[in-house]
């Protein structure tokens, strides 16, 4: 990411953030290729770039427009959980999530259990991917307030406008 996005978001906050970011993404591609023992498998990159693509754009747009809640769900995942059975489950879920990752894509496509070689398939795939990520780039922009963690802040509203006031929660 380029520091020209970014205006009053802490020196370390960003390098943490870009930290953070890329080990994600160093992970997503370890994920689909390390267990297939190649980078032959055409159907990843599109996900892959789709994915990286639609989280920079979210994540530069939240550097220069809302910085603090950028912090706020950076502050994720286990460690972020204040109870031992919040924690416990955001690792069975991580968990879950990497198993998805082995077992259903990278394994799939090293042993051949499906044949998905249909480009429809794949590009539908692909504008599910993007358009899960454009919700999600709309529930920012309506609400500062989703972070990662529930939390009440004194400053905090109460949303009942775009899609707050068709769904209770629509990130859930």
């Amino acid at each position: 990411m380029s520091t020209f996005w970014i205006n009053n978001y802490e020196q370390s906050d960003k390098k943490n953030y870009t930290r953070t970011s890329a080990a994600y993404h160093r992970f997503r591609y370890f994920a689909f290729f390390a267990p297939g023992w190649t980078l032959d498998f055409l159907q990843a990159w599109p996900d892959l770039f789709v994915f990286a693509l639609s989280t920079a754009l979210i994540a530069a747009y939240l550097w220069k427009k809302d910085p603090k809640l950028l912090e706020r769900r950076v502050n994720a995942g286990p460690g972020a959980k204040k109870e031992k059975s919040q924690k416990l489950t955001q690792v069975l879920a991580a968990m879950a999530f990497i198993g998805v990752f082995i077992l259903f894509s990278s394994l799939d496509h090293r042993f051949s259990w499906s044949d998905v070689t249909l480009s429809i398939v794949i590009a539908g795939g692909d504008v599910l991917v993007a358009l899960g990520l454009l919700i999600i780039f709309i529930i920012f922009k309506e609400n500062t307030f989703s972070a990662s963690t529930i939390e009440v802040a004194t400053d905090q509203k109460f949303i009942l406008t775009g899609l707050y006031a068709i769904v209770r929660h629509p990130m859930y």
